[in-house]
């Protein structure tokens, strides 16, 4: 039997948010783990009805030990462009395009994709067999959903990762393209999926209640939704040790000047993080009299405007709230390295990555009341109210003061796990369930194309 890992979206992408991430590494240490002997592993990306085999997923994040090529850096000046992502208004966005620069990137962009078309065409073609698995680990909001038929037509068992389903749950967070197609897209995967890997056990719940309050027919029933648990450690970070020389001085200068009990906040700025309560507890905490420091680390996102313009012009910018949108990973691990404790205000996750980073770091972590957090972190946090501001602020105030109590110290390897734990799982668990229903006609045989 032969895995095939659809990575197309994250191996032509220079973003490094959580799903690129979590497909970066699933790839990678793909290659690392022990499989069956009767089980080979590949990465491939789809282009024009076809797969092809690539071997490795690049971190594009800069660092001194893992510094990606100038190519790279162009692509991120490109794929900006082509989004018409420009955005003067942060100082620290290091693929920003100047207006004066478009015409030649735009020149550059088009080039580009006719070089980058022409490369893949000398990848090794993959040709799926029955009995084979085609995993899709992406989002795959831009499937081929006639390449994933053709698939099935030949026998191939189809499956994916289904991250969270908040576009559904909480529509307002998300920009309205992404809102309008993800119904679509829930409707497509029970069709087309013969299995589904959530990354937790809530979002594994929420998947099926769609599909049950929107009496949709799935092949998704219950036994063929697993959940599998993501890894910890930040992987642009060469090794286990951390080399001081790959962070910028000014980062190490601001911390180490810094004598206060320093909250740390990660991830992107966009609504569902709620940084709102984040600086509103804050502020609140600073009213009580609290001497505290507020971390925050995220790249700008969408519909965050106003947000980010109140990190901006905060009065305590630069001293007691200290904010950086462009941290390389060898960075982010030196600021959890050095903060207090992770304050994690998000709305709604589907699994919360920063979380178990900073567990894995030795921080106690501070969050809202999420089921999916509580399952994550094995409760081992403060949980407190998404509405309550006041709470907030006195947390952070008992936080300052060293008389906020957190659970208990437990073993945080039961939590955060490896990246090679994880791809460890995720594949036995795919070649498990898989198991479980070889003899089945409909996943042995070659099928006809869905109506």
């Amino acid at each position: 039997m032969r895995i095939f890992l659809d990575c197309t979206e994250t191996y032509r992408s220079t973003s490094n948010s959580g799903i690129q991430r979590v497909v970066r590494n699933l790839i990678n240490e793909s290659h690392e783990v022990e499989l069956p002997d009767n089980v080979e592993c590949f990465a491939v990306i789809r282009n024009r009805g076809s797969l092809r085999i690539v071997n490795r997923v690049v971190n594009p994040v800069a660092t001194k030990t893992q510094k990606p090529s100038r190519m790279v850096t162009l692509l991120g000046k490109l794929s900006a462009l082509r989004r018409g992502k420009n955005r003067p208004q942060n100082p620290s966005d290091r693929a920003g395009i100047q207006p004066e620069q478009r015409p030649q990137f735009r020149w550059l962009s088009k080039l580009w994709r006719k070089v980058k078309r022409l490369g893949i065409r000398f990848l090794e073609e993959a040709h799926p067999a029955p009995g084979d698995l085609f995993v899709i680990l992406e989002l795959g909001l831009k499937m081929d959903w006639p390449l994933v038929e053709k698939l099935r037509s030949r026998g191939v068992i189809v499956g994916g990762v289904v991250y969270d389903l908040e576009p559904v749950r909480n529509p307002q967070f998300f920009p309205e393209n992404t809102v309008n197609r993800f119904p679509a897209w829930l409707k497509a995967i029970g069709t087309h999926y013969d299995f589904a890997l959530t990354i937790s056990q809530t979002v594994g719940g929420h998947l099926q209640q769609y599909y049950r309050d929107n009496l949709i027919a799935t092949r998704l029933t219950n036994d063929r939704i697993v959940a599998f648990r993501l890894g910890s450690e930040l992987d642009g970070v060469a090794a286990a040790e951390l080399k001081k020389n790959s962070v910028r001085p000014e980062l190490i200068q601001q911390l180490e000047d810094n004598t206060r009990p320093t909250l740390l906040n990660v991830g992107t700025i966009e609504p569902r993080k709620n940084h709102t309560l984040l600086l509103d507890a804050f502020d609140n905490a600073l009213a009580r009299g609290a001497d505290v420091c507020c971390l925050i680390v995220g790249v700008i996102g969408w519909k965050c405007e106003d947000v980010v313009q109140r990190m901006q012009s905060h009065p305590e910018r630069g001293r007691r709230l200290l904010v950086y949108h462009d941290l390389n990973d060898e960075e982010l691990k030196y600021v959890y390295s050095q903060a207090d404790a992770l304050a994690y205000t998000t709305h709604a996750e589907g699994y919360g990555l920063p979380v178990t980073e900073a567990m894995l770091a030795g921080l106690p972590v501070i969050a809202n009341d999420l089921p999916v957090l509580r399952e994550t972190s094995g409760n081992q946090a403060v949980f407190l109210s998404p509405t309550d501001v006041e709470a907030w602020g006195a947390a952070f105030q008992q936080f300052a003061l060293g008389e906020l109590k957190f659970p208990p110290p437990n073993d945080s390897h039961t939590v955060a796990i490896s990246w090679r734990e994880s791809t460890q799982r995720f594949l036995n668990q795919i070649i498990n369930l898989t198991n479980t229903f070889a003899s089945e006609d409909e996943l042995s045989t070659p099928r006809a194309k869905s109506a």
